[in-house]
């Protein structure tokens, strides 16, 4: 059973080395949370998942994105190690627990474009998101907080 929680200073290696091999390493190569959350999916003690968001954005406001609704909580990445099941949907189930927590009523995020990007909108689409903005390579996708809850798979534990 996974354990979805927050990120450690233990877990720093293998975060960015996770993140790196999704091509999502950081400018510069040095890793850091400063300014963002961070929940990790822990598997018998191998962190093997990772999702970095912020619950305090109005990501689109300001630039006049009118399908950004509500209270926003953004996702900036998520990476699974290897399809393991439900670890990805976990990921997203935890951001959206510390979302609703924080009084944040809607998630959105911009998936990655590249070889697998119809398999991760697919991903998002199971999870409750869809296109809030007319399709162009990085429109936003979303959904209310309680979307995503709803259809969440109550197996992982969440600290």
């Amino acid at each position: 059973m996974a354990l979805i929680r927050t990120m450690s200073e233990a877990d720093h290696s293998v975060v960015a080395g996770l993140l790196a091999s999704a091509d999502l390493a950081p400018d510069g190569g040095l890793y850091s949370t400063e300014g963002i959350d961070v929940l990790v999916a822990d598997q018998d003690g191998e962190v093997v998942g990772v999702v970095e968001y912020d619950l305090h954005c109005d990501f689109g406001r300001d630039q006049g994105r009118a399908g950004h609704l509500g209270k926003q909580a953004w996702i900036y990445n998520i990476v699974v190690a290897e399809r393991r099941g439900e670890l990805g949907r976990a990921l997203l189930t935890g951001v959206a627990h510390r979302a609703q927590e924080a009084g944040r009523t809607f998630l959105a995020l911009a998936p990655q474009d590249g070889n697998d990007a119809l398999s991760r909108r697919a991903f998002f689409q199971a999870c409750g998101l869809t296109l809030i903005e007319p399709e162009t390579p990085g429109a936003a996708w979303g959904c209310p907080v309680t979307d995503v809850l709803r259809r969440s798979t109550p197996e992982p534990r969440y600290t």
